[in-house]
């Protein structure tokens, strides 16, 4: 089955899971509500972040975990989240790769 951008949108939009876009650099291009919501941000200030900042203890991993992305699905792994108050928030996550279009 494959999704139209429409029905993709509405179901990452509306989904209770944190769903983050982020470009080769690490930025964060886009986040759903529940990322938002969940670390706290102004979807604006998110926007302006990257990995580095909401994940450091991952973020230096990631040229290596975006390699393996690209061969193929990773397994689900463990990181901290640091909210915009400085909490840190213990959360599962899993990379996938962006498919090229045929």
């Amino acid at each position: 089955m494959r999704l139209g951008l429409r029905e993709f949108r509405h179901f990452v939009e509306g989904s209770t899971a944190e769903v983050y876009l982020v470009r080769a650099d690490g930025r964060i291009a886009w986040a759903n509500d529940a990322a938002v919501q969940s670390l706290g941000y102004p979807q604006e200030q998110l926007f302006n972040l990257s990995l580095r900042d909401i994940a450091p203890s991952t973020a230096g991993g990631l040229p290596e975990r975006f390699a393996q992305a690209r061969e193929g699905e990773l397994p689900p792994y463990r990181t901290t989240h640091i909210a915009s108050d400085g909490t840190s928030l213990e959360k599962g996550a899993d990379l996938l790769r962006r498919r090229e279009s045929a």
